[in-house]
């Protein structure tokens, strides 16, 4: 499905390699965003939210490691 928005001229895609948890998801997307209207490019804003979520206590990176920037 990837390479079917790559073909029809999307230049970024996010989506995860396995199953990923709603919680989590939701935690990493927040903080992708917040990122992304900072000004981040988007590979920078994805490393940001994700070494936020490694500081923070109670988070397991297998809920939320699995998102990749296609792009």
């Amino acid at each position: 499905m990837n390479r079917g928005f790559i073909h029809a001229g999307t230049q970024n895609i996010i989506c995860t390699l396995f199953k990923v948890y709603d919680d989590a998801s939701s935690e990493l997307t927040k903080r992708l965003f917040h990122y992304i209207l900072e000004g981040e490019n988007y590979p920078s804003a994805l490393r940001k939210a994700k070494l936020n979520l490694i500081k923070q206590k109670g988070t397991d990176p297998m809920c939320w490691a699995g998102f990749v920037l296609i792009g």
